[in-house]
């Protein structure tokens, strides 16, 4: 009996023994195929994922309405003004900056009296157009947090490689963070719409692009942006195409001009060729407050109010909420040497273009400030700022500090929108328009007639 129990222990001991060691390794095994299972797709998709986003746009509609006459809309339009929203499109897009900037299509946006953005997380969150190029079918939202947000590194498209992976990320059909891969089939695409040729250089690629793919990125194994997804082909599917990330280069840089913000007169023309920490500048207007300030070509801007900057568009985003008459301080390098200067922002003197439209509406007019968005809610529109006396507007009734929020029955959300409208319908005599004064807190509406 005592032999056969000392058997019984020391195989009971030997099993403990066994076991101890059996969990960790089952444990390395699992571990080891997890990693090689991690391949560069996998990567890739793990480190864009956080920034891609869908986009969720609301068309507001009103009643359709051509006045002959100027006239008080009473509070029966400005009950059916507000009508009702209606789910206009779903897309995606890719956050490029930390403090909310999105790139997407134009398409996916250009009707929206709303935009939501819906982030990886979870969290929706309200964003609103900062500007769009409607020839590379590209726009910029900016999405309204406080926090900072997972950003997307943009690639090169100069350097790709024609049969290497490709992979599309996106919400097709409103699934959010959908995947597929491919490769990319060629580069330089000519593509036609509607027998017109619209673009020569689009990135084709055989990972499938579907309908809420729109604006989401193309990435590469690096999980860098490589282009933005557009459109497939109508004879099926394992042919698409992206928007090459070059061209969204130029138009980031466009939009978010340092030379001439939306708000106010900065100066400085910066190379958005070079990436790297900091802001290189590439020329610096002579009649600019930079010029005055010390700065130059080939200087590096590190801080702006001590706050460091990144890159290029870091620096971009970071002047697009600078206002007129702000004095702020910058942090540079010039031939490797730290230096400080500040300047005060001057007020930005209308483009060529700018003029045109204004002279064609017969008033000025700018971006509602935020401190007076808030006081209108839910209504997106421009704040007029000038009428000459002599204009067909003045002689319409239209007054200073009046919000246009519908031309030609358009939505008029922003300044960009407004010119975008105005330069589309310029061959008409006259123009739908609604406007609200908050003075006598009226609505109006009628024929505004266009100056030739």
């Amino acid at each position: 009996m005592k032999a056969n129990l000392r058997i019984r222990t020391f195989t009971m001991g030997l099993i403990v023994v066994i076991s101890l060691f059996a969990v960790p390794l089952t444990s390395q095994v699992r571990k080891t195929d997890r990693d090689r299972r991690r391949t560069p797709t996998v990567y890739a998709v793990e480190k864009i994922g956080p920034a891609v986003v869908s986009i969720n746009t609301q068309q507001l509609v009103r009643r359709r309405s051509t006045f002959s006459d100027m006239f008080d809309l009473g509070d029966s339009e400005r009950r059916s003004r507000g009508g009702r929203y209606q789910n206009y499109s779903l897309g995606s897009g890719v956050i490029i900056d930390p403090k909310g900037y999105v790139i997407t299509n134009d398409h996916v946006v250009q009707r929206a009296d709303r935009i939501t953005v819906s982030l990886a997380d979870g969290r929706e969150l309200p964003a609103s157009l900062i500007g769009s190029d409607i020839q590379n079918d590209i726009a910029i939202l900016k999405v309204h947090t406080d926090k900072p947000l997972p950003a997307a590194r943009l690639g090169r498209s100069n350097d790709l490689l024609l049969g290497e992976t490709a992979i599309a990320v996106g919400n097709p059909f409103g699934l959010g963070g959908s995947v597929t891969s491919g490769i990319v089939s060629a580069i330089n695409r000519t593509v036609n719409f509607r027998n017109k040729k619209k673009f020569k250089d689009f990135i084709q690629t055989s990972a499938v692009i579907n309908p809420g793919n729109s604006g989401g990125p193309l990435i590469n194994t690096n999980g860098e942006v490589i282009g933005i997804n557009v459109a497939i082909h109508s004879r099926g599917p394992g042919i698409g195409f992206a928007i090459p990330v070059s061209r969204v280069r130029e138009v980031v840089y466009n939009v978010l001009d340092p030379r001439i913000t939306k708000k106010a007169m900065l100066g400085i023309d910066i190379d958005h060729r070079k990436e790297g920490s900091g802001a290189v500048i590439r020329a610096v207007d002579v009649r600019g407050p930079a010029s005055r300030s010390g700065l130059a070509a080939g200087d590096k801007i590190i801080t702006v109010n001590n706050q460091p900057i990144e890159d290029w568009i870091d620096f971009q985003t970071t002047v697009q909420d600078l206002r007129i008459g702000e004095n702020i301080q910058l942090e540079f390098l010039k031939n490797g040497k730290r230096r400080q200067t500040s300047l005060t922002l001057l007020a930005t003197p209308p483009s060529p273009a700018e003029k045109a439209i204004f002279a064609l509406s017969g008033f000025e007019f700018k971006d509602v400030p935020k401190e007076q968005q808030a006081l209108l809610g839910d209504l997106r529109g421009v704040i007029v700022t000038a009428v000459p006396k002599d204009s067909k507007a003045a002689q319409f009734g239209i007054h200073v500090g009046d919000i246009v929020y519908h031309l030609a029955q358009n939505s008029v959300i922003n300044k960009d929108r407004a010119f975008r409208i105005l330069a589309k319908f310029s061959r008409r005599t006259s123009l739908p328009i609604h406007l609200f004064r908050p003075s006598e807190k009226a609505h109006y509406g009628g024929d505004l007639p266009l100056n030739h």
